[in-house]
């Protein structure tokens, strides 16, 4: 679960389908939030 999941857009966000930027900007602050989660656990 380290990775985005891969929607109709490949997960770049480029605007294939309608909310694919919106689903890449939030997979981006997700994948933050859990890199800084785990570096707070160590």
């Amino acid at each position: 679960r380290s990775q985005p999941r891969r929607g109709s857009d490949g997960g770049h966000g480029h605007g294939q389908d309608s909310g694919g930027a919106a689903r890449a900007a939030a997979a981006v602050v997700v994948a933050t939030a859990t890199v800084v989660a785990a570096a707070a656990v160590r």
